[in-house]
This record gives C-alpha cells, sequence and structure tokens, in this order.
C-alpha cells in the first residue's frame, strides 16, 4: 500500500523512491538471471517475474474488498496460508521439471 501511494504522489515523492529501489531491483534481476543461466529456474524475462511477484504480493496483501469478493477474510492466518499458496505457484512456475 505504502508503495502505491507514493507512486500516486507523482515527483519528487515517487523519483525518490524509484531511486532507492532501483538497485535492489536490478540486484533481483541479476540474480534471477544467473540462476537462469545456472538452470535452477526456467527462464523468464527477470524484470517481469520481479513486477509480477510484486502485483500478486500487493493485490494479496491489501485489495482487502477484492479478497472478500473471493471469500477471505483479511486475517493473519489466511494472510499467512495466501503468502504460502504464492511461494508455491511462484516455487512450481520457476522451478525446472524433474528429469
Amino acid at each position: 500500500g505504502f508503495l502505491r501511494e507514493v507512486t500516486r504522489l507523482g515527483p519528487p515523492a515517487s523519483t525518490r523512491l524509484l531511486g532507492a529501489l532501483t538497485p535492489l531491483i536490478v540486484g533481483a534481476a541479476g540474480f534471477l538471471a544467473a540462476e537462469m543461466d545456472a538452470q535452477r529456474i526456467r527462464r523468464h524475462d527477470p524484470r517481469l517475474i520481479l513486477l509480477a511477484a510484486y502485483s500478486m504480493v500487493t493485490g494479496m496483501a491489501t485489495e482487502v474488498e477484492v479478497l472478500r469478493t473471493f471469500g477471505e477474510e483479511p486475517t493473519l492466518a489466511s494472510l499467512v496460508r495466501r503468502r504460502n499458496e504464492l511461494l508455491a505457484l511462484l516455487r512450481d512456475a520457476l522451478l525446472p521439471a524433474a528429469p
């Protein structure tokens, strides 16, 4: 929610946020690319993976009314369950198939 609000403010807040996040994004994308090169995860666009994961996490954590529409109450227990499901989804999507 915080990231969304800062980006809605526009410059200079969003510019400062982008400057602070860019090294983290570059490092995470580099890590994913190295893992792809080592064939430990499937090849995809590393930046798109990061964007998709960010979108899923923020949506699952902050969109209370959407969660309720899907029958999810925003409780700590349901957040933990959604987190575990998200990690399983990413793991299944990225790990290479077993030989």
